[in-house]
């Protein structure tokens, strides 16, 4: 065997299983897709020209003296294809490049190579013949326009090679740029050790030709390499960031969870509500009717012993006077009483809203002095409510969530207080958008548990009380609503809540979290 024929051989194994490797590895990316090609068609030169310089007879090595190159002009289109895909200036086909979009270098490039197969297959201009050398054996010998086709190699080259550089100064991308820093090396190893190999020395008549394929096989081991190293970091990368990506997931799916058990548990508790708000109506319809009766009784009792009639045993028996202030004080006591109680009942049938569309208009100012009639209790005469309410629109919500996200949120505020204290509840629209501001002198959060108090996982005593589910809940409403919940909170010095709301619900975020919850639950 022809010890020349051996590079050949060998290169063309290693191509190809270059190309089925990487095949096989991720055929789904485009890269690798057109990486096989590109090998596939080498491994084709380069099996083709060992047969060449393994032929013993002239009449066998004129028949694969064309063969090889018929391949070439293929593999050279395939490499700036190649190019393109791994600059991904595929997708800008009309940027220029030496005053020339990269489309009409792209149509250059096909319109030669099909030229030049052309020439090959049917003229004797480019490749006649070969010739015996006694050191190589068989070699090619070569037309009047292969220095054409020597030009149009050099000319691809440096189109790829720009191309690649330009890319690598775009990329802000490290691991994009370590590839392609890797391929610019492989293919000035092809530009300045293969082509000149491969074409410029045998056109000079010197015997090379067999040595041409060592580079070329050097240059794809770099771009295999590349493409591998590329994908084994891609990979590194999702797996320091799967931990991340996991936590934020569970998050997530806590919060949502979070949500929906206390939605389902603050719907059945408004149905309870409403059902203990319509049993109380109708008997304390029927004490402040007797109640006015009574009062009415008391007046005219009054009027009958104010009389000239009475005078006499009023002053004989002056507890009867007496007796009728008492009655007269009751009476105005029990109405009081019965006015507060009907309060209480309208006041808890608007904060469970279960007679109302789940999305509607509302007035957040109404909705804020609903919450504070339910939260009264948490209140219990130590805390003061200030209250600066500027005049807002009404906005398309979901009124009962936000009841439960002002409930969650005073009752954070007055659990953090410790004796008496104050809340102070600020409503704006600034941009066009809601502002809310709830702020308390309680206890406040550290700035390490700052960051995690929307975290369902997160409870902690001491810097504040236990929140349970209350803040999470309160972050996922907001969210669902589209808009924004940030927290400023000292240690010591109370915390501010800030809520921004648009003026109407994004319905495709309020379906998104819907559905989570729904996944969730399921």
């Amino acid at each position: 065997m022809n010890p020349f024929a051996l590079p050949s051989l060998l290169s063309s194994i290693f191509l190809f299983a270059l190309g089925l490797i990487l095949l096989l590895h991720n055929r789904k990316e485009k890269i690798s897709r057109v990486f096989c090609a590109l090998m596939f068609v080498s491994s084709l030169v380069n099996v083709s020209a060992f047969f060449l310089h393994l032929s013993t007879e002239f009449d066998t090595a004129f028949f694969w003296t064309k063969i090889p190159y018929i391949f070439v002009f293929p593999t050279i289109l395939l490499g700036f294809y190649y190019v393109l895909v791994l600059t991904d200036f595929n997708r800008h086909l009309n940027m220029k490049l030496f005053g020339v979009s990269l489309k009409q270098h792209l149509r250059i490039i096909i319109a030669l190579t099909l030229i030049f197969e052309i020439l090959l297959i049917f003229t004797n201009t480019l490749v006649t013949g070969v010739e015996s050398n006694p050191v190589t054996g068989f070699e090619h010998t070569y037309g009047g326009l292969f220095p054409a086709a020597n030009a149009f190699f050099g000319y691809v080259g440096v189109v790829n090679i720009t191309v690649m550089f330009r890319g690598f100064r775009a990329t802000s991308d490290l691991l994009s740029k370590l590839r392609l820093k890797h391929n610019l090396i492989g293919f000035l190893i092809m530009l300045v050790g293969g082509i000149p190999l491969a074409a410029v020395l045998p056109a000079l008549g010197i015997p090379s030709h067999s040595l041409a394929f060592v580079p070329f096989t050097i240059a794809a081991f770099v771009f295999y390499y590349s493409i591998l190293r590329f994908q084994i970091e891609q990979i590194k990368e999702l797996n320091e960031n799967l931990e991340q990506k996991v936590e934020e997931r569970t998050l997530d799916l806590q919060r949502a969870q979070a949500h929906l058990i206390h939605s389902e548990k603050m719907a059945s508790l408004g149905h309870l509500v409403a059902g203990i708000a319509h049993e109380i109506n109708t008997p304390l319809g029927s004490i402040s009717s007797n109640n006015d009766v009574f009062s009415l009784s008391v007046e005219k009792l009054k009027a009958v012993f104010s009389g000239p009639e009475f005078s006499g045993l009023i002053k004989k028996i002056p507890i009867v006077s007496k007796i009728m202030a008492t009655v007269e004080s009751i009476s105005e006591m029990n109405r009081t009483a019965c006015d507060r109680i009907i309060a209480l009942v309208k006041g808890l049938k608007n904060f469970a809203r279960l007679d109302e569309a789940e999305i509607q208009k509302a007035d957040l100012n109404q909705c804020i002095e609903e919450t504070l009639i339910v939260a009264g209790q948490e209140f219990k005469n130590r805390i003061r409510v200030h209250k600066d309410f500027a005049d807002l629109p009404e906005i398309e919500c979901k009124p009962r969530e936000l009841n439960q996200l002002f409930l969650n949120l005073l009752v954070s505020a007055a659990r953090s207080i410790e004796g008496n204290g104050e809340i102070k509840i600020k409503t704006s629209e600034e941009g066009g958008k809601i502002v809310l501001k709830f702020r308390d002198n309680g206890q406040g959060f550290s700035q390490d548990h700052l960051k995690r108090i929307f975290d369902p996982s997160f409870a902690t005593k001491g810097a504040r009380v236990e929140m349970g589910l209350g803040l999470p809940i309160a972050y996922n409403i907001v969210k669902e609503h589209g808009g924004e919940i940030t927290v400023e909170s000292e240690l010591g010095n109370g915390t501010e809540f800030t809520i921004i709301l648009n003026k109407t619900l994004n319905r495709a975020i309020s379906n998104e979290t819907t559905a989570k919850e729904s996944s969730t639950n399921a």
